[in-house]
């Protein structure tokens, strides 16, 4: 637990948050690294499925025509 306390200040987390680490770790019975690894996934998954996403609306040209011919009713 030592360990973990040091890493947590390193990082300069806020109170709150290295109680909430805590909290979360006790409560399902794992490290507190568990807890720190999954979310950092969790988020990598949805940044990863966002850029994919965007991507495909980039590619995607009927999307890009009424992206332009919204703009340009709006611009009239």
């Amino acid at each position: 637990m030592i360990f973990m306390q040091t890493i947590l200040k390193t990082f300069r987390l806020p109170a709150e948050c290295a109680r909430f680490l805590e909290k979360e770790a006790d409560k399902s019975d794992v490290s507190q690294t568990d807890i720190v690894v999954e979310s950092l996934k969790k988020m990598m998954e949805n940044q990863n499925q966002w850029q994919d996403d965007l991507k495909s609306l980039s590619e995607d040209k009927l999307y890009k025509k009424e992206q332009i011919d919204l703009a340009e009713e709006q611009y009239e």
